[in-house]
């Protein structure tokens, strides 16, 4: 009884913490200045999307739908797809992270994958733009990601745009960085978090800031990182030369 009374006030005096803090990095961006409602929306989405852990990639789990970003059937941000080209279609994929993703965006159309849908169909219907990009992933997960599960969607062009991960994470093997198991029990985190404030606000606001103060930035792990990045989209390149598809790195 006396611990469940102590997690009950440690709750309420986070929750009265938490009315004070910005819920995301972005949130008192220029861009949100007259819309903070918005704003506080996408924030709160970012906080409730979930991923599925693989043995070398992330993929958000399919089939959310919240206010601000929708994920379907195959884990893409957007609207429903075939897996099955259809025919005469050209089928592009924007694959990276965050920015990829583009979370932080007001809607799945106003993002970087909706934008140039919009745009390319002014010039030709049968283009096809799928927003493959997957929040927190770098380049080794990628890659995988790219030869093991989006071959299967028949890609005509691959548009990847990436690295920021790369040189944040600063991740010298070559193996993802995160173990399979991020559930608490049979229980999803964004069902935890409706309830139970505390380890999340604790980890945003203590734990993951010390993470990044005390990153390495040493030269010569700068460069190796940097020339890892470099091999492994060379290889990406080839292996879609073999596979009857075109690759573009930003």
């Amino acid at each position: 009884m006396l611990l469940m009374i102590l997690l009950a006030s440690i709750e309420v005096i986070i929750r009265i913490y938490e009315l004070n803090l910005d819920t995301c990095d972005w949130i008192n961006n220029d861009v949100f200045q007259d819309n903070k409602e918005l704003a506080s929306q996408i924030c709160k989405d970012l906080g409730l999307i979930e991923y599925d852990y693989g043995d070398e990639f992330r993929t958000f789990t399919p089939d959310q739908h919240l206010s601000t970003i929708n994920i379907n059937s195959y884990g893409f941000r957007g609207d429903e797809i075939s897996k099955d080209k259809p025919l005469n279609t050209f089928r592009i994929f924007i694959v990276g992270g965050s920015t990829s993703a583009s979370l932080g965006s007001s809607s799945d159309q106003t993002t970087i994958s909706g934008y140039l849908q919009q745009y390319l169909k002014e010039i030709n219907q049968n283009i096809e733009v799928i927003n493959a990009g997957v929040g927190g992933s770098f380049s080794y997960e990628e890659a995988k990601y790219i030869k093991n599960y989006l071959i299967n969607f028949e890609p005509d062009l691959i548009i990847v745009y990436d690295s920021a991960n790369d040189a944040r994470y600063r991740i010298l093997e070559d193996a993802a960085p995160y173990k399979k198991d991020y559930g608490v029990g049979p229980f999803k985190l964004s069902e935890i978090s409706n309830y139970y404030h505390t380890p999340f606000v604790l980890y945003h606001e203590f734990l993951k800031p010390t993470f990044f103060n005390v990153l390495n930035i040493d030269n010569e792990i700068s460069e190796k990182i940097a020339k890892k990045w470099k091999d492994r989209w060379l290889n990406v390149c080839e292996f879609g030369n073999l596979h009857d598809f075109k690759t573009i790195i930003v």
